[in-house]
């Protein structure tokens, strides 16, 4: 961390037609392959769904935030098996992004919460700033 921001990494990779598996896992490769420190912290531009198979490859990953433009980064029919997972390992969940114009790159985040008392989640303003080094 470095004034207040983590690395992260966002990308937009290839992906395979009802294959979350291997849809999640090109996610992982392009994170680690961008910066190993922020291939914990994942930025997932367009309209992308985790689906279950891909939460548990994250999870087993290790990774420690996931990022989305979506509302929800479970199916928007049924997220809450997904989210179940992602939270259950730990993982921070920011939905609701604008990444349409961000290529793929190193990044710093920052996306302080409002604090409301007694939820589980709350809106915040992501700012994400290019990695210069």
């Amino acid at each position: 961390m470095q004034h207040g921001f983590i690395k992260v990494a966002a990308a937009t990779p290839a992906i395979r037609v009802a294959d979350p598996a291997y849809n999640a896992a090109a996610c992982v490769a392009l994170a680690e392959a961008a910066a190993a420190n922020a291939a914990q912290r994942i930025l997932i531009g367009g309209k992308a769904t985790v689906t279950e198979a891909a939460a548990r490859v994250f999870a087993e990953a290790g990774i420690l935030l996931i990022g989305n433009e979506s509302q929800t980064v479970g199916p928007e029919n049924a997220p809450m098996a997904v989210h179940l997972i992602l939270l259950g390992a730990d993982i921070v969940l920011l939905e609701g992004l604008v990444l349409s114009h961000v290529p793929a790159g190193k990044y710093f985040l920052t996306a302080a919460p409002i604090h409301l008392g007694g939820c589980e989640g709350a809106p915040c303003r992501a700012i994400l700033m290019k990695n210069e080094e």
